[in-house]
């Protein structure tokens, strides 16, 4: 029976740390449930979510339009062009008229 608790909890450690990296919690649950501490090595060595990155780092936004990230000092998004702040005035389709 201890042994069970124990498994669980490796589990629940390891989901807490794939969730603190921007991964999956129930995959890193389940890594540290089926494979015991080699799962929770496994989610401690895992890269961090490129996407999670770039935003603790500050230097992106995201796209209130298409939801994709893109530089924080952009006024047009990249991958829809829409205007993202700054002068509502300006419009890129008239600006390439």
């Amino acid at each position: 029976m201890i042994y069970v608790v124990i498994w669980i909890g490796l589990g629940i450690v390891g989901a807490m740390i794939a969730n603190s990296k921007g991964n999956s919690g129930c995959g890193g649950f389940i890594l540290g449930v089926l494979l015991g501490p080699i799962g929770l090595l496994i989610s401690f060595f895992s890269s961090d979510d490129d996407n999670v990155k770039r935003q603790r780092t500050g230097d992106t936004k995201k796209c209130p339009f298409c939801a994709e990230y893109v530089k924080f000092d952009a006024n047009v998004c990249k991958h829809c062009g829409r205007t993202l702040g700054g002068d509502s005035n300006f419009d890129i389709e008239n600006f390439r008229r």
